[in-house]
């Protein structure tokens, strides 16, 4: 349901769902299974012109055809067999969505993806290799998605970090650029809703903010080197330059330990404030959700979220210091809270904002 959420604030203002729209959005699931994800999107999501349903495996494609027919959704979504990528590649600059939810990972969809969307164009990719996105087996990581993850206290927000640099590293190599809206580490499984659009300018920027993590095998400390630098040179022109560094020396200056090197990831914000309070104002206008509370106490959240990276885990912080952890309520509400807020990977885990 909160897809279809989701894609209501995109939308926009129709009508009503279960209708095909002329002038309405193209939606591509890419891997349908039972197509349980389009038939909600075309009862529930108005606006639609057309969603194609697609499964590699033909007897996922006829239970896709009879749910088709049981939902009486045969002018709106449209059932597919084949390859995914191959599709996709078929449908350059076509979808207004493409959703991707494989088993695994999603990284081998990813080219084909920001091809076949239009100009701002919503991907939404799920990834539910969390263990490999959290440093158990870097290694695989590396041949997946091109980055090294740590294994750290923060290892669920670098897993999110690393599928975005990865999408972005895939949408550069075509003059496109990715926005984040909202990208979420949720149970097992990693969600991710971004928009794609075309500029060779913006997409030349993709090396300034993406960068690589040095962490304490120690105390936890963490470094953040993004990749290059940009230098207004005039008017709106940039001049991209390696950047300098190590910013740490070989041993923490905190306890002496030596540091990993983890990346590299994306350094950018992971959130879009604007379309968070959008989603979370359109809630009042659908009927009620099961869910609801969580979906309200996770978009608040991560609204609260800072752009900084990373997060320290309250326990692990207090143990390495040797002191007593404050009580939550205290810390939540206390004066520094704009500096030290919550987050949504865990639920004692807070991001800090040096004061400058």
């Amino acid at each position: 349901m909160f897809h279809c959420i989701c894609l209501h604030v995109v939308v926009g203002d129709f009508t009503s769902a279960g209708i095909s729209y002329q002038h309405g959005m193209k939606i591509l699931e890419g891997l349908g299974a039972s197509g349980l994800r389009s038939m909600r999107f075309g009862l529930e999501v108005p606006g639609i012109q057309k969603i194609i349903c697609n499964d590699f495996d033909q007897t996922a494609t006829e239970i896709i055809d009879r749910n088709i027919q049981r939902n009486n959704l045969g002018g709106i979504v449209e059932a597919s067999c084949g390859d995914a990528s191959m599709l996709m590649h078929q449908n350059k600059y076509n979808f207004d969505v493409v959703d991707l939810d494989p088993y695994g990972t999603a990284a081998p969809f990813f080219d084909a993806a920001v091809m076949s969307l239009r100009e701002g164009g919503l991907l939404c990719v799920t990834c539910t290799d969390a263990a490999i996105l959290c440093g158990n087996t870097p290694e695989k990581c590396f041949t997946m998605y091109g980055s090294l993850p740590l294994r750290a206290k923060f290892a669920h927000e670098s897993g999110l970090r690393v599928i975005l640099r990865c999408l972005e590293s895939h949408a550069a190599r075509h003059s496109r650029y990715i926005v984040p809206l909202l990208s979420l580490s949720v149970d097992f499984y990693f969600r991710l809703f971004v928009k794609v659009y075309s500029g060779q300018k913006q997409a030349k920027r993709s090396a300034s903010h993406s960068g690589m993590v040095y962490h304490c095998t120690g105390c936890g400390a963490y470094t953040c080197q993004p990749l290059a630098e940009a230098t207004l040179t005039k008017g709106d022109e940039y001049k991209f330059t390696p950047f300098k560094g190590p910013p740490v020396s070989e041993h923490c200056v905190q306890c002496g330990s030596r540091h990993a090197i983890g990346g590299p990831i994306y350094l950018g914000p992971l959130h879009n404030l604007a379309f968070i309070n959008r989603v979370l104002l359109s809630l009042d206008r659908l009927p009620h959700l099961s869910t609801e509370r969580r979906i309200i106490g996770m978009l608040s959240m991560a609204a609260e979220e800072l752009d900084e990276p990373f997060y320290w885990e309250m326990d692990g912080m207090c143990k390495t210091l040797h002191c007593v952890p404050p009580p939550m309520i205290t810390l939540r509400y206390s004066s520094s809270s704009k500096h030290f807020v919550s987050i949504h990977f865990f639920w004692c885990g807070r991001k800090y904002q040096s004061l400058k």
